[in-house]
């Protein structure tokens, strides 16, 4: 979610099938295929190359540890049926506990309002603003449908101008020193 911006529901709901999802891109990237979105709109999200080698290296999923059968259990995850959903999670409490282990291990605090996973929306919008210049080029990397929506993520960027204070007089610079 975090290298797509996409929200957590658009990559769980029935229609985000393993036959969706292309990882042989010639240049290591990859495509997902989301059939339908919170916005009921159609998009292929580009997964980075970091993205395709963590979906190649998805390990087997383990049978339960009861013995009961599990459906997949020891298949290889890119060898599941092409009808199968990407995503074998469900947005409930078991998901959203992980999430928070993760953080905790991670040594990360937020407020309890921002814990969740749209965090990976936002800190995706963050990250792009400054390659993709700006709302408009957001809006092109397919997230959001109209410019106006990223116009909020728009405070996080340092214009030029203000980057300009790194030729402000310093101490070492005032003695001749460059540091």
């Amino acid at each position: 979610m975090l290298y797509t911006g996409r929200r957590i529901g658009d990559f769980l709901n029935d229609n985000t099938k393993l036959r969706n999802l292309n990882l042989n891109q010639s240049d290591g990237s990859g495509t997902l295929y989301l059939g339908r979105t919170k916005n009921r709109e159609t998009v292929t999200v580009y997964l980075p190359p970091h993205v395709v080698d963590k979906f190649k290296a998805m390990p087997p999923r383990p049978p339960r540890k009861d013995g009961r059968p599990r459906q997949d259990a020891g298949v290889p995850f890119l060898d599941r049926s092409p009808d199968a959903r990407v995503f074998r999670f469900h947005k409930g409490g078991a998901l959203r506990a992980m999430l928070a282990e993760a953080m905790k291990n991670a040594g990360l605090s937020f407020p309890k309002r921002e814990r969740g996973f749209h965090l990976f929306c936002h800190t995706y919008a963050t990250w792009m603003l400054p390659m993709v210049g700006d709302n408009y080029g957001l809006a092109r990397t397919g997230r959001w449908k109209d410019p106006r929506s990223a116009e909020g993520y728009l405070h996080a960027k340092v214009s030029s101008e203000a980057r300009q204070a790194d030729l402000l007089p310093t101490p070492f610079r005032a003695k001749g020193v460059q540091r």
